[in-house]
């Protein structure tokens, strides 16, 4: 099944209600790992039309719509179940929209085109990565007030947290680095270069750098991966320390570096050669290289590991890896352009956004197929 949204469909979320650890897309080890209850929904972010769907999971219906959201990145679903915020690039601000009426109650101002978001682990605080300013915004959840702006790399991405939330490190895409923040004291402590790192960055023209855009914590916390898309490489670093411990020769172009369920692997996509490179943990070794078609965008595993759905953007497709031979095991054509996808909390379904043609495929992973 279809749902025609608005326009240009760009992100989606699971909400669940009462919470049960909801996840956005783009946290590939934070997808949704319990079973729903009545009432959860999907809220899907409508770039062009500034707008957000909301969308009845049990029902399959569009249930809602929210306005007034200049330019909507991603909805994320708050940590305690009362709301969805929602990154605005076009107002430079985070919208928070009522999870029961689905009505916007607020619009908070944070740094220039923010893009990505993550919670703490306790929940008191929102990591926002302003990628238009350099920056990153601490909006405080209680009161929903910003608590501190830090300097950060350059164009950062996304949001990761060390296992026992003591530190955030933030992917600078235009700067070759990972910025590492102490969270109880809300100040900046180390940068690690990736690749040539900060210097190199410098050397390029604006605007045209492309470092990592999310960085993999193992569960121990002591190492994590970080993709480098100009450097056609994954990074392995010691977080102890905050060096480089090896590097890694992949595809052209890699990025969103993205843990296994049990944490044997990373898988990273190759954007511009249309393959996946597997690495194993142990060995830190490239052990398989996976056609999946032209401009995958995103890659989202299933709940036991035993598939990785990956999406090709120029493909107008999600294809499905059976990761125990590497191989692909078959292809689902959904609408045009899809960009990103998250799984059920159950792994029944998955939820597929479709940019080209504004619309939300949904995926029944027992059969593969389109829901119609």
């Amino acid at each position: 099944m279809r749902w025609n949204v608005v326009s240009a469909v760009v992100g989606i979320a699971l909400f669940l209600t009462p919470p049960v650890h909801a996840g956005s897309l783009g946290w590939g080890k934070d997808a949704p790992g319990r079973a729903v209850p009545a009432g959860s929904k999907i809220y899907v972010a409508n770039r062009d039309s500034g707008s957000v769907t909301v969308v009845d999971r049990k029902s399959l219906k569009v249930v809602a719509t929210v306005v007034d959201v200049p330019s909507p990145h991603m909805a994320y679903p708050s940590p305690d179940g009362k709301s969805v915020l929602v990154t605005s690039t076009g107002s430079d601000s985070v919208v928070v929209v009522d999870a029961t009426t689905d009505r916007k109650v607020r619009s908070v101002s944070v740094g220039h085109q923010p893009e990505h978001l993550n919670f703490t682990p306790d929940g008191r605080l929102a990591f926002i990565a302003n990628h238009g300013s350099h920056d990153l915004s601490v909006l405080q959840m209680r009161d929903l007030r910003v608590v501190a702006t830090l300097p950060v790399g350059k164009e950062p991405e996304n949001v990761t947290f060390s296992p026992d939330g003591r530190y955030a490190y933030v992917a600078g895409s235009g700067s070759y680095e990972v910025t590492v923040i102490d969270v109880s004291g809300l100040s900046v402590v180390a940068s690690i270069p990736i690749g040539g790192g900060p210097e190199l960055a410098a050397l390029k023209t604006p605007g045209s750098v492309a470092g990592p855009e999310i960085v993999a914590v193992m569960p121990d916390g002591t190492s994590a991966y970080a993709a480098n898309e100009d450097g056609d490489d994954l990074s392995l670093i010691d977080l102890p320390s905050r060096k480089i411990l090896r590097t890694l020769p992949l595809g052209k172009r890699p990025h969103h570096a993205t843990l296994s369920p049990d944490d044997r692997f990373v898988y990273a996509i190759n954007g511009a050669e249309g393959s996946v490179s597997v690495v194993e943990t142990a060995s830190n070794r490239v052990v398989g290289t996976i056609p999946v078609g032209p401009a995958p965008t995103g890659l989202v595993f299933s709940k036991d590991g035993a598939r990785a759905y990956v999406v090709s953007r120029e493909g107008d497709k999600v294809v499905v890896i059976d990761t125990a031979s590497r191989k692909v095991a078959t292809t689902v054509p959904v609408g045009e352009h899809p960009e990103v996808a998250a799984l059920s909390p159950e792994g029944d379904r998955l939820y597929v956004a479709n940019s080209g043609s504004d619309s939300l495929s949904v995926i029944d992973t027992a059969t593969n197929r389109v829901i119609k």
